[in-house]
């Protein structure tokens, strides 16, 4: 996972599996912390550029960061940072 947030470009072919599964692993509360930090990063690495994503992603983000983990919350908080800066 970590190796996807270094490369320059993640095909289309693949980037919308992947935002997929990045989205399972945050939601999941079975997966690791790190793990879920990880798939938060990719998820703003992939859908920030996409507008029709950025609502998605930042109710799903706005949930997580009342309930969830100090490590998940913090991801999520610079991760809207991010969407935010996307969407200007």
């Amino acid at each position: 996972m970590r190796a996807l947030l270094w490369a320059q470009s993640i095909p289309d072919e693949i980037s919308g599996y992947i935002l997929d599964q990045s989205f399972k692993y945050l939601l999941s509360e079975k997966e690791p912390v790190a793990i879920r930090s990880l798939a938060c990063k990719l998820i703003v690495q992939i859908g920030g550029p996409i507008p029709e994503l950025r609502a998605e992603i930042e109710e799903v983000f706005a949930d997580l960061a009342n309930h969830d983990s100090p490590a998940v919350r913090s991801a999520v908080k610079h991760g809207l940072v991010e969407i935010k800066k996307w969407g200007k």
